[in-house]
């Protein structure tokens, strides 16, 4: 599998991030996905033509051979006006070597694209079309022999082209192939042999996910004994590197906050053999509830739901420093000598994540760090474990009360105002914001000032941003990366990028207060 880290050198700031034709190969290889679960014969016929039309416009970023040809086709062209002029029409050819001075340069501009080298290759076509249409009355050796290397050059169109849709569909080649109920049927099977007859039903792959793969199944046996679990897996493409990114690393932090008391699904096992189904993973029961909403927009939150957020991510911030706190792989931020050296040190943590190094250039990013690094709240801020991802879109509610918080990936040791803004920046602004506040420091005795509360809502346009960068970034260098994670930059980058200034005026008023 290609390393994604070594790519990187290669690539450089004179692009913007996709290019079009990573885009393509990425549409490609997810049409050959589709197609293998496709049975309907139209439907099959459709996406086949699709991919070979999408073969052909990545084929049209190929600059250099629209170039080459171009020039070897007027050199042909050139070379059969004298065949033209002494043997079968002279007229014909004097007006061809006219046009050839007026409208065929000898070298096109070198910034000629697809567009405009094709026009010059029509015209040269046509003119030849027109010299081997006068030629067919040529009897002579040298007309045989030129109407021949004319036909192998015109082929050589043709045969690029079909080497080039040929190539393209083995873009999938090698990939790893996914994760199924009948794989997972069969561990299960190994790991509990006491289990009679098990089988794996219900079988359900989430759509979305950070940087992991959740799984929904069920289980049941000849005894009759029955199972409702989740299995989160590693990803091959991450874009960020997260302190829980590794699966183990989460696992324990799952653990940890149960015992603590926070709502989380049931940890069952940890699977750190990769080997057994393509990637680490760990089980957990699995918890009653649904979500509601994704993580920039929400729907149908009442005061009720709002107030068990609150009171939920309340008992992840109490939870007391202690050793097995600072054993976690998030332990690390307990070491900072201040409150503000944590900050500091969250804003590197993101500034510098490693495909930052070769996202396209932002000015808008270099603003937002630069105003959060020199606006760092003061003061004895309280640090704690805190989610970071923390949201409806991560949140389980049951019966109107939340059930669970998942994904777990994100967290570190800092200021609790990043995950109380998250929240309510994640619930679309449907929340008030006061009575969020207030319950807040009913269940921690803590108040958070409202500009640290808008300092975060100002940091949370910074993880926006590196996230739509890095993630073009990691899909251009990574073949395997799936297309799907284009949707951060090209869907939601706006939500960071069009609100920076009015949250930055809205925290500079607040810290005024």
């Amino acid at each position: 599998m290609q390393d994604k880290h070594e790519v990187l050198a290669t690539l450089t700031d004179e692009r913007v991030l996709p290019s079009n034709d990573r885009m393509l190969r990425g549409i490609q290889a997810t049409l050959q996905k589709i197609t293998r679960v496709v049975t309907d014969q139209q439907s099959l016929a459709e996406l086949s033509i699709i991919d070979a039309m999408l073969s052909e416009l990545a084929r049209r970023n190929q600059t250099r051979f629209f170039r080459t040809y171009y020039l070897d086709m007027r050199a042909l062209l050139v070379e059969g006006l004298p065949l033209l002029k002494s043997n079968i029409d002279g007229v014909l050819a004097g007006q061809i070597e006219s046009e050839i001075a007026r409208d065929l340069p000898s070298e096109p501009v070198p910034e000629a694209g697809y567009e405009a080298l094709t026009l010059l290759i029509n015209r040269t076509l046509r003119h030849l079309a027109a010299l081997v249409r006068a030629a067919h009355e040529g009897r002579s050796a040298p007309t045989r022999d030129f109407l021949q290397r004319v036909t192998a050059k015109e082929n050589e169109f043709h045969v690029n082209r079909a080497q080039l849709a040929q190539s393209r569909q083995q873009l999938v080649t090698g990939e790893k192939p996914p994760l199924t109920a009948e794989k997972l049927q069969a561990y299960l099977r190994e790991r509990e042999p006491e289990r009679k007859g098990l089988r794996v039903t219900n079988f359900r792959q989430l759509v979305g996910g950070f940087q992991k793969v959740t799984v929904l199944f069920e289980t049941e046996d000849n005894s009759g004994r029955k199972e409702s679990l989740v299995l989160r897996s590693e990803k091959d493409d991450k874009f960020v590197s997260l302190d829980a990114s590794d699966i183990r690393n989460e696992y324990e932090i799952v653990e940890f906050v149960r015992d603590a008391g926070v709502p989380v699904a049931e940890p069952m096992w940890l699977e750190a053999d990769a080997s057994k189904l393509g990637n680490r993973f760990f089980v957990s029961k699995k918890i009653p509830g649904e979500n509601f909403g994704t993580a920039v927009a929400a729907t149908g939150i009442t005061d009720d739901i709002v107030r068990s957020y609150v009171e939920a991510v309340a008992k992840l911030h109490k939870i007391p420093h202690s050793d097995r706190m600072r054993k976690l792989a998030v332990g690390h931020w307990l070491d900072f000598p201040t409150t503000q050296d944590n900050e500091r040190a969250n804003i590197l943590y993101w500034r510098n994540q490693p495909f930052m190094k070769s996202a396209t250039p932002s000015p808008l990013t270099e603003r937002v760090v630069t105003w959060l690094t020199d606006n760092v709240p003061q003061g004895d801020i309280p640090l704690c474990l805190i989610h970071c991802d923390f949201g409806p879109h991560n949140t389980l509610v049951d019966k109107g009360k939340l059930s669970g918080i998942v994904d777990w990936e994100s967290t570190r040791i800092g200021d609790p105002a990043e995950d109380v803004s998250w929240l309510l920046q994640s619930c679309g602004g449907s929340v008030d914001y006061g009575k969020a506040i207030d319950a807040y420091e009913e269940f921690t005795g803590h108040r958070i000032s409202e500009y640290r509360l808008r300092y975060y809502d100002v940091f949370g346009c910074l993880k926006i941003m590196v996230s739509g960068g890095v993630v073009e970034s990691m899909y251009e260098a990574f073949e395997q990366a799936s297309v799907t994670w284009l949707n951060i930059s090209l869907r939601f980058g706006s939500y960071g990028t069009g609100s920076l200034e009015e949250r930055i005026r809205i925290a500079e008023a607040a810290r005024g207060k």
